[in-house]
């Protein structure tokens, strides 16, 4: 018979101790694969959260002149694999769907910053056109105040130059 400290823990309660939190971790675990609605809930807020930090961004990129009608209808339909997933009763389905959304949403949110780059570019060129728009308007209004009477007397006098001027 041995003996220890008031307090202190045998090798065997040790082990004891040991096998009760193993125990514990799988019976969570059990209890968490057999509850989708517990385990799944926290991966379709997760879901949410994201497209709510993506939808975002892509609002920020749509300030920043970018085209973002392709990117919103996809996290649309993100969105709507999402709330599919909620409503699923079978958990294969429901993962099925939630991994297309996150999916969908990933291929969203690395397309960001092409989009922004693609709308400065465009808006860049947007503002160029409408320069040399307005200076060529300008240009030819000048010219043709400075030569426009001269141009239409002589073409004027071309059409009429066979005519003949009579005493009356």
């Amino acid at each position: 018979m041995e003996y220890h400290r008031r307090g202190a823990l045998t090798p065997n309660h040790t082990r004891r101790a040991w096998t009760i939190k193993a125990m514990a971790i799988i019976i969570s675990l059990a209890i968490l694969t057999a509850c989708p609605e517990m385990a799944g809930g926290q991966g379709l807020e997760e879901a949410e959260q994201h497209i709510r930090l993506v939808y975002s961004r892509l609002r920020e990129a749509e300030g920043r002149g970018a085209d973002v009608k392709e990117a919103a209808l996809k996290l649309n339909d993100a969105l709507t694999l999402i709330r599919e997933a909620a409503s699923e009763p079978d958990a294969s389905k429901r993962e099925k769907n939630l991994s297309r959304a996150l999916t969908i949403i990933g291929e969203v949110e690395a397309s960001i910053d092409r989009l922004i780059e693609e709308g400065e570019a465009r808006s860049r060129m947007r503002t160029a056109t409408l320069a040399i728009s307005t200076s060529l308007i300008g240009l030819a209004s000048i010219m043709a105040y400075i030569y426009a009477p001269r141009a239409f007397w002589s073409l004027w006098l071309r059409a009429r130059r066979d005519w003949r001027v009579k005493r009356a």
